[in-house]
């Protein structure tokens, strides 16, 4: 079973002549528009998000230049802004220790992002 990558949003291919077929499917109430027009996302937006959510990004790069006990911030969810150190690191996930609150999480390597030194 697929589930949506967005819970709250159908992303639909569609001539503008038939748009209004998007809204046959239950759940759907309305359009999301951008400066008065239905927005617009292209397919490759679409693949990116998709890459993104389906943790197939490519991480070398980072990998590489992250080490144990360097200081990374949280990009995302509930600790998103809260800064920790690198306890271990794998291929796609990182094990941070969070100093403030005193415990360990595992996260993905897409939702940390380097503390850099002041200039």
């Amino acid at each position: 079973m697929r589930v949506p990558y967005f819970a709250s949003y159908v992303f639909v291919s569609i001539p503008d002549s038939e748009r209004s077929r998007a809204f046959c499917h239950s759940g759907v109430l309305r359009y999301l528009f951008l400066q008065g027009k239905p927005a617009v996302v292209r397919d490759q937006e679409i693949e990116m998000i998709r890459t993104y959510l389906d943790g197939k990004e490519q991480h070398q790069v980072l990998v590489e230049s992250l080490k144990p006990g360097d200081e990374v911030v949280l990009l995302r969810g509930g600790l998103k802004d809260q800064r920790a150190h690198i306890q271990h690191i794998d291929a796609t996930r990182v094990r941070l220790v969070l100093p403030v609150l005193g415990y360990k999480v595992s996260v993905k390597l897409s939702d940390i992002a380097p503390v850099r030194a002041a200039s």
